[in-house]
């Protein structure tokens, strides 16, 4: 979707790299910030990975593509206008809504949205976390996953071994679900979302003990989401 940050650019610096967001209507916003390593080529159908960073400045005032989806302009019969190009299976990135990228340590929500499984996009306006930014002095970002095929496919065989491997720690500090990992990308995603979340969000103003998950129906996994974000015992 398309934007138009005011002149002002916000500049944080993150272990991966650089990165230059705009401020919209007074919030400060970054957009198409990657969380995760793209899952093309050899990382199709496998855990999440962390991204291997950038160098430069990384422009984060333009929303990224949302996952491979199916499209009719007209919109869908069933969930209407739940998604729209461009699609791209580079797309597990996040949306950052801030009042501030300081030292405040607000508290964070983190959204995921629905679709049926087969839809959707953390960038539709409607998820738009601008007012809980400006009103709620909160930190807010939305999450892009794997869906359809490209999250759900399992390859296990009728003995439950996959056949994609299992990638030790692809998930992160703690993760845990590294066994059902071949069967369930789209959960590793957003696994690895929190991860992120909880270990950078320091940097945009929020704060990282405390970063609720707020799902559509078809996104909620609670129990998984909770385990996630506990930091690992020492």
């Amino acid at each position: 979707m398309a934007h138009s940050p005011e002149r002002d650019h916000v500049v944080v610096d993150l272990p991966a790299g650089r990165l230059r967001g705009g401020t919209e209507g007074g919030v400060t916003v970054f957009r198409a910030v990657p969380y995760a390593a793209p899952p093309v080529g050899d990382l199709r159908w496998r855990p999440a990975r962390p991204h291997p960073g950038w160098t430069g400045t990384r422009d984060a005032t333009a929303d990224g593509p949302s996952a491979p989806q199916p499209y009719r302009e007209e919109g869908d019969p069933v969930l209407g206008g739940h998604g729209s190009p461009p699609f791209d299976e580079d797309c597990l990135t996040l949306n950052i809504w801030t009042p501030a990228a300081d030292d405040a340590r607000r508290p964070v929500l983190v959204w995921i949205h629905g679709g049926g499984f087969v839809s959707g996009s953390g960038s539709l306006p409607g998820y738009s976390g601008a007012t809980f930014a400006q009103d709620g002095d909160l930190v807010f970002v939305s999450v892009n996953y794997r869906i359809g095929a490209l999250g759900y496919l399992s390859f296990d065989d009728d003995d439950g071994d996959s056949d994609s491997g299992s990638d030790g720690g692809a998930i992160g500090e703690g993760g845990g679900a590294e066994a059902e990992a071949g069967a369930n990308p789209w959960l590793t995603d957003q696994l690895r979302a929190l991860h992120w979340v909880r270990e950078n969000i320091a940097l945009f103003g929020g704060d990282p003990t405390s970063s609720p998950s707020r799902a559509s129906p078809a996104a909620r996994c609670p129990p998984l989401h909770s385990q996630a974000i506990r930091r690992p015992r020492a």
